[in-house]
């Protein structure tokens, strides 16, 4: 028989032993959930690797084919915009066209706007009108409303070139960014009178965005960022110092990133802490424009939207931003420099140059690359216009299948069917 004073003991460890293994279980049941969340991310972070695949397969194997092409101005297009089924263009020779597109995917000239005495650096849509920027310093407002276009504004307040224009949609505030170094917001109804003047403190401007509902993002010739709130006398909410080495010649929004480029390097910025979430390479030469192509579908089948950036050098870059974001966060992201996946000139015959897996082939021919200065995609998304400095408009189709998602069911497929080409080759 067991004695009181034995069974005491044997109650004592027992219970001892009960609280060890509980403690156990519980760190065993934490671990679980760490697991899980750590798991739940990494099959996130696969989903979004598989719709970069499946849509960078698809890509890979479509050529864009150039739709129409015209002779827009004497020299080189510089900027463009849509007002309803209008665009217009501005040039280095000083002026500002309209161009009516018809059914066929003609464009008929329907205007001449003349006005400034230096290069047309920006023009873009404030719904009632059209505002364009110069190298005079000057912005204009023209009425397309009118048959004669009048200019029914002329803002003469920066001291340097003015080389962009920014229109905030909430507050309804048109701002202009010069080469002084300042930003200047004008208010349309209100006779466009000036409503506030911002030392950017951070040299010449050379590129605003609108960012988010009440933000505009600004670029700067030394290489700085800044962030600016529409919504509270245009304060100045973030610096991002040396964001890039060079001149940051243009920024976009992207699904609430601010993507941001110079002649070397693409950046993602998130808006919450201002850091850097991905960074691509290939430029050669400045960066004269960025546009995000069209998203369409539901997540994780949809069009993950790319981002397109045209260079001097005389290339259109491909950007797949997802993709880029994934490899930054990789453990070997910091060691390999992520690239474009795809890169095209506007310098062919009836097809695109692509430069990549062909480019062995693109090298025996000698093509005299146009600096590409303007891109902007058509009100349907369809079609990409392109400015280059040889003063030409050209419009790319192809896009329809470019943008079409696969699923990820079909992707083995896809892979398999890329193979067998690959091995009869």
């Amino acid at each position: 028989m067991i004695g009181f004073g034995e069974l005491t003991e044997l109650v004592y460890l027992l219970r001892d032993q009960n609280l060890e293994y509980k403690a156990k279980l519980d760190m065993l049941n934490s671990k679980t959930k760490t697991l899980e969340a750590i798991v739940t991310i990494q099959k996130q972070q696969i989903t979004d690797l598989r719709c970069s695949l499946a849509n960078t397969i698809l890509r890979s194997g479509t050529t864009l084919y150039n739709v129409t092409r015209f002779q827009a101005h004497k020299a080189a297009v510089t900027c463009m915009c849509w007002w309803q089924s209008v665009l217009f263009t501005g040039s280095s020779d000083k002026t500002i066209r309209a161009w009516q597109d018809n059914v066929a995917g003609d464009y008929t000239l329907v205007y001449t706007l003349r006005g400034h005495i230096g290069a047309i650096s920006s023009v873009i849509s404030l719904g009632q009108f059209i505002a364009s920027s110069s190298a005079d310093c000057k912005v204009k407002v023209w009425d397309p409303k009118d048959p004669s276009f009048a200019c029914v504004a002329t803002l003469e307040k920066h001291s340097a070139s003015c080389n962009a224009l920014v229109y905030h949609q909430k507050m309804k505030h048109l701002a202009s960014g010069g080469s002084d170094g300042y930003i200047y917001v004008y208010v349309p109804q209100k006779a466009f009178d000036m409503d506030f003047k911002v030392n950017t403190e951070a040299g010449g401007i050379f590129a605003l965005s609108p960012f988010g509902c009440n933000y505009v993002a600004s670029g700067h010739n030394c290489g700085t960022v800044k962030i600016w709130d529409a919504t509270s006398d245009w304060l100045c909410t973030r610096t991002l110092k040396a964001a890039h080495i060079n001149s940051v010649t243009a920024l976009v929004e992207w699904r609430g990133f601010l993507i941001t480029a110079d002649k070397l390097s693409l950046k993602v910025w998130e808006s919450r802490e201002w850091s850097v979430v991905g960074e691509a390479f290939g430029h050669g030469k400045s960066v004269t424009s960025l546009v995000v192509s069209p998203e369409t579908g539901d997540y994780p089948f949809n069009t993950i939207g790319m981002v397109l950036s045209s260079t001097i050098e005389g290339f259109i870059y491909f950007w797949d931003i997802r993709t880029i974001m994934f490899h930054y966060e990789c453990a070997h992201g910091k060691q390999l420099k992520m690239k474009f996946f795809y890169k095209m000139s506007v310098e062919n015959s009836d097809e695109t140059k692509a430069i990549g897996e062909r480019s062995s082939i693109i090298e025996k021919e000698k093509f005299d690359l146009t600096p590409i200065t303007a891109l902007l995609f058509s009100l349907n998304g369809q079609t990409l216009v392109t400015g280059d400095r040889k003063a030409r408009i050209k419009t790319w189709g192809g896009f329809a299948a470019m943008y079409t998602s696969i699923p990820l069911e079909e992707i083995k497929e896809k892979e398999d069917e890329i193979k067998m080409l690959s091995a009869k080759k």
